[in-house]
């Protein structure tokens, strides 16, 4: 009886994910990745899903995800943000439940409420992330003038907050919280803005339909 063959991806399928950011692989210990660090899925319980780009990102660069699964008995939903914690100090240190739980150089939007450093920055903002259903898109940039923006199906929600060092380095986060069990990114790796005042819907594309996971 020969042997079972390990499982590859699909080089079809990975061709469809050339030039997209990936998720570093370390992450929150509730998260499984898949398709070549493109995927990632929430296997248990409403937290420990948090994930990070695998790389810094740059001023004016956009990180994107599809929510590909909610699952309804949960309350809460994505969170996404970025952090100056990179993902090897978190991982020493142990992976926070939640994204909203680290303490030191974080930005993030729960809902609707924007967070620094796990608190309460300001609330009623943009389009509360709870609101995101199965196909939605979310995103987040960090702006050379120091701002971060939260994005939803392509459209900016404005500013979420300010004063980010152009000299730090920064990743983005987004948290599989609550009803969100599994994301998939949608991003390239490409500026946001260009010198020539290109607008941030002509990066955030459609996800074509041979990216869309069951």
């Amino acid at each position: 009886m020969s042997k079972a063959r390990p499982r590859t991806l699909d080089s079809n399928r990975m061709k469809s994910y050339e030039g997209l950011h990936r998720f570093h692989e370390y992450h929150g210990r509730h998260v499984v990745l898949s398709e070549g660090g493109h995927v990632a899925r929430r296997t248990s319980s409403f937290n420990n899903g948090v994930v990070m780009s695998s790389e810094k990102l740059q001023p004016n660069e956009l990180f994107e995800v599809c929510i590909v699964r909610v699952a309804k008995r949960w309350s809460g939903s994505i969170e996404i943000g970025l952090t100056t914690q990179s993902p090897e100090r978190l991982h020493r240190a142990t992976f926070p439940d939640t994204c909203t739980a680290l303490t030191r150089g974080t930005w993030a939007v729960s809902g609707s409420t924007v967070l620094l450093d796990g608190a309460t920055h300001r609330d009623g903002y943009g389009l509360s992330l709870d609101t995101l259903k199965e196909n939605d898109r979310v995103g987040v940039a960090r702006h050379a003038d120091g701002t971060m923006h939260v994005f939803v199906n392509g459209r900016d929600q404005g500013v979420a907050a300010k004063n980010i060092s152009p000299n730090s380095s920064i990743y983005a986060m987004v948290d599989l919280y609550g009803q969100t069990e599994q994301v998939e990114i949608t991003s390239k790796k490409q500026l946001l803005v260009d010198e020539s005042g290109g607008k941030a819907e002509k990066v955030a594309e459609e996800v074509p339909a041979d990216r869309k996971s069951g």
